[in-house]
């Protein structure tokens, strides 16, 4: 019996963005937009400084975000909840303007794309996919 499989969508992504964020050291956030099936969406991608058991992963992540400030000064907060194992928190400068453009386009749209990957599994997400980064 064949088993059908949905086919994903292509990714664009800019080459510089990937492999400068694969350059970084985990743990680490980059904001960025990624073409899906011809249009714009905002990305978040997150490098993690370990992996994550296999039962983790597909249990997926619960993401949760606000807007702090005050005074003549404002944060947004990202937390990445991965159920059972570990939360990671990020702070982002809004005044950033590749930040607004991301934020942005989150609000806009009201959706976001997003990735997860540990130094391991991001050499070998290199190589497979450099025929989709532009």
């Amino acid at each position: 019996m064949n088993t059908i499989r949905p086919t994903l969508p292509t990714l664009t992504v800019n080459r510089r963005f990937m492999m400068d964020f694969i350059a970084m050291e985990p743990p680490c956030l980059a904001l960025g937009l990624v073409e899906v099936e011809g249009s714009q969406c905002a990305m978040i991608t997150l490098r993690l400084d370990e992996a994550l058991p296999r039962e983790v992963s597909a249990a997926g992540f619960a993401f949760g975000h606000a807007l702090y400030g005050g005074g003549g000064w404002e944060v947004v907060h990202f937390a990445f909840e991965f159920y059972g194992f570990a939360t990671w928190h990020v702070l982002i400068n809004p005044s950033d303007p590749v930040a607004r453009l991301v934020l942005s386009a989150m609000i806009r749209t009201g959706d976001y794309f997003s990735s997860r990957s540990t130094r391991t599994t991001a050499r070998r997400l290199s190589g497979r996919m450099s025929r989709r980064i532009i």
